[in-house]
């Protein structure tokens, strides 16, 4: 919900300098969770059929094909990290700064 938040800030040109740090890493970080959560829970959907939901007829693994796909169209987990680390190099540490220090605030609450 938090990255919703701060695109809906971003997109309205209202974000905050630190809000676009934090947008600026958390993109990437949202797309490899949920590509690799995707391929999980079709796992497992596939799985609750037992050994039908390997036969082809099903359409189940084709679902599963396609989301292991969406990893690759995503970016995989190498390009994504390397987009984590460009956004920190490209910020001289200040995305690092800003992530701790809203974390730090989350905790406390």
């Amino acid at each position: 919900m938090e990255l919703a938040r701060l695109l809906g800030l971003e997109e309205t040109k209202m974000a905050t300098e630190q809000e676009k740090h934090m947008l600026r890493l958390l993109i990437p970080l949202a797309k490899l969770y949920t590509a690799k959560q995707a391929i999980a829970v079709a796992s497992e959907g596939l799985e609750c059929f037992g050994g039908q939901g390997f036969m082809e007829d099903t359409e189940l693994p084709v679902v599963l094909r396609d989301i292991q796909a969406l990893s690759i169209w995503e970016g995989t987990t190498n390009i994504l990290c390397l987009d984590v680390l460009r956004c920190i190099f490209k910020s001289q540490g200040k995305v690092l700064d800003v992530f701790f220090s809203t974390a730090q605030v989350s905790t406390n609450k």
